[in-house]
């Protein structure tokens, strides 16, 4: 056993034994694990930051009118955030709270920035249409000049070039590889051929990976025996070489994926290293922004948001309750994650499902089975996964 690691986890597993609380419009948000990340959300016309280590909430943008905010992405080193408001796009650096980017979103259509960043910073990626909303394009916005490039198009009710079978119904998801700026992902809602203008057979969601560049495409769900699930997003790692995707219908039982890109590969680069069973009505939000561990949400019994840390290992899904939200405050969009944690809460994070810790450490919801003396690889590297920084 890594001294080092049990001495670190050692200091967590006392700090879990503290509950913090603290206001957030009058309503207390409760810290189960204090993970050192902030939570970006929107509440009707307001943008939030929820610091998960201490429960502050912070009001992002105070300058927004009564439009709705929508569409938070935090840039890859967590020093913007990009979201919609008040009919604009807008770019907010979080050191001083100032807005120092304002674009408008209906030039040429509505552009909605729900892609996240490229790994520069420069870049935007979102879904746009035309008035009549008789198509989506997938649009990449340059922060820099303010013009937007068109890489994909797919008509309603048309069928998919890529996926040939399927006529297009809406994008409903997509994010940008963080690493390999040619590599995008897709989810689209879609009805078998034959199904024109009956909106009954849509919604079920198909995977798309897209090279912009080339236009070379690769089906997703021929990887997996169940259709994508709409509660779960799918995301990159912030090295660019994994993929996370949630998999079955929402109320029903699925599967979480861990998928490696190897775009170096010749034919398909994707290949699912790690699978378990989905636990019923949680939904992928994000990576953990290390390592494999990544962040469930679910509304729980006493109808609050539920963050949850998780973990596959060896095929079996570790969680542990890490913050709820009361549903007052929960009434918002899915939100945007980053981590904060420096080396040692990193190293601490990395032991957090590690099976050899003594019972004692043994807190949270499933987080540790201390019955288990299933030896691993050292804290850092779980089945040769090293410890990365953050998005």
């Amino acid at each position: 056993m890594n001294n080092k690691c049990l001495q670190l986890s050692t200091t967590i597993g006392i700090m879990l034994l503290i509950c913090a609380f603290a206001a957030a419009q009058g309503e207390p948000i409760q810290v189960l694990y204090p993970v050192s990340g902030r939570l970006a959300y929107a509440v009707a016309t307001e943008l939030r930051v929820i610091d998960t280590e201490t429960a502050e909430v912070t009001a992002g943008d105070t300058t927004i009118d009564e439009a709705l905010v929508a569409y938070e992405r935090w840039s890859g080193d967590g020093s913007k955030i990009s979201y919609l408001a008040t009919g604009n796009i807008q770019i907010l650096d979080w050191q001083t709270r100032q807005v120092i980017g304002t674009y408008p979103y209906r030039t040429n259509g509505s552009f909605f920035p729900e892609g996240g960043w490229n790994g520069s910073g420069t870049q935007i990626l979102g879904v746009t249409g035309d008035l009549d909303w008789d198509y989506d394009e997938v649009q990449i916005f340059d922060l820099a000049s303010g013009a937007r490039t068109t890489v994909l198009r797919y008509y309603d009710d048309m069928p998919i070039p890529q996926i040939p079978d399927r006529l297009f119904f809406s994008i409903i998801d997509l994010d940008w590889n963080p690493v390999y700026d040619d590599w995008i992902v897709i989810c689209i809602d879609t009805s078998p051929l034959g199904s024109e203008n009956d909106p009954e057979l849509f919604g079920e969601y198909r995977g798309l990976l897209y090279n912009i560049s080339t236009g070379q495409s690769f089906i997703l769900d021929e990887l997996f025996s169940e259709p994508l699930n709409l509660a779960s997003r799918i995301r990159w790692s912030s090295d660019g070489n994994y993929l996370l995707v949630g998999t079955g219908q929402f109320n029903v039982e699925g599967h979480y994926h861990i998928v490696r890109f190897q775009p170096e590969v010749a034919g398909q680069p994707l290949k699912v290293v790690q699978t378990a069973p989905a636990i019923l009505r949680h939904g992928i939000l994000d990576w953990v922004g290390m390592g494999d561990l990544f962040i469930l949400q679910t509304y729980d019994t006493d109808q609050t948001l539920l963050l949850l840390i998780a973990q596959i290992i060896d095929g079996e899904l570790h969680t542990t309750g890490f913050l709820r939200i009361p549903v007052t405050t929960a009434h918002m969009s899915r939100g945007d994650w980053v981590l904060d944690a420096g080396p040692e809460e990193r190293a601490a994070l990395s032991c957090l499902f590690d099976q050899t810790l003594e019972a004692r450490l043994a807190v949270g919801m499933g987080g540790r089975s201390p019955s288990r003396t299933v030896r691993r690889a050292a804290c850092g590297m779980r089945q040769g996964w090293p410890v990365r920084k953050s998005r």
